[in-house]
């Protein structure tokens, strides 16, 4: 696996998480899944990145993600989900919005998700069930996470 980027950030580490989440939830990464990663990054980049920043930590991110075997990046995602958790400090909410970008990601792949996609309805625990048994990538994350 090649190195991380070299001003490795927040960023990248959330891009990780999303590309992960993308890649193995249902084996393919589709259209789908990197319009809801746009849309995040959109988000946790803030109204003020430009869209060139944007793209150039997706691309960066997706270059080094590319590089490793299915181990290294597993150990990769490891190391930045303690990144994230560590950055977070006191906000436990931020891991929680990053597994729920997750969700939304893995429910772009089904219409019957779409009100989650929209956030029409809030993520309840049936709802939460239902994605976890499609797409149980969703639980290991949710355990890396220590989201409660």
């Amino acid at each position: 696996m090649i190195q991380p980027p070299e001003d490795l950030n927040m960023g990248h580490a959330i891009a990780y998480v999303l590309l992960y989440a993308a890649k193995y939830n249902d084996g393919e990464s589709t259209s789908n899944e990197f319009h809801e990663i746009l849309k995040s990054m959109k988000y946790w980049m803030g109204s003020d990145s430009k869209p060139e920043e944007i793209k150039k930590i997706l691309i960066e991110t997706d270059e080094w993600f590319s590089s490793g075997s299915n181990f290294e990046r597993t150990d990769m995602l490891d190391k930045v989900i303690n990144l994230i958790i560590n950055n977070s400090g006191e906000n436990k909410s931020i891991v929680k919005e990053i597994f729920d970008d997750c969700l939304r990601l893995s429910a772009s792949n089904d219409e019957k998700y779409q009100s989650v996609i929209n956030n029409d309805s809030p993520i309840n625990e049936d709802l939460l069930k239902s994605l976890i048994e499609e797409y149980p990538l969703l639980s290991k994350l949710h355990q890396k996470l220590n989201i409660v």
